[in-house]
């Protein structure tokens, strides 16, 4: 997800599941622990059951259709510019603290080129 902090709108700019979640249109910017996580702690949110990813995403019954009941969330800073999050999801209780650490060392790179190199919105 792309973010315009000034705007308080989110857009996205890659889906990989463009029916259920196509690239287009804009959301307004969730101030829950995820914002406080991603925004204030530069931190990854992570929520690995269905229940905690509904306290902050109201999205939450399609992404339990889909099959999906944890998610990273990793933020992606560029010159220190928050630019958006790479949202990376499975079944519940998947995300322990080593693959979150895995998700963070290997993709936080290739998050930042895949950024750059997306058509923006």
């Amino acid at each position: 997800m792309e973010a315009n902090i000034a705007e308080e709108i989110s857009s996205r700019s890659y889906s990989s599941d463009p029916e259920s979640y196509p690239v287009s249109g804009s959301k307004p910017i969730n101030r829950t622990r995820w914002f406080d996580a991603i925004h204030v702690e530069r931190q990854s949110f992570v929520a690995n059951t269905i229940a905690d990813i509904a306290t902050v995403f109201p999205d939450h019954e399609q992404i339990w259709s889909l099959g999906c009941g944890s998610v990273v969330n990793l933020p992606i800073f560029i010159a220190d510019d928050f630019m958006g999050t790479m949202n990376i999801l499975h079944e519940e209780h998947f995300y322990t603290s080593e693959r979150v650490k895995l998700v963070t060392d290997v993709l936080s790179i290739p998050a930042k080129l895949a950024f750059l190199a997306s058509p923006r919105i």
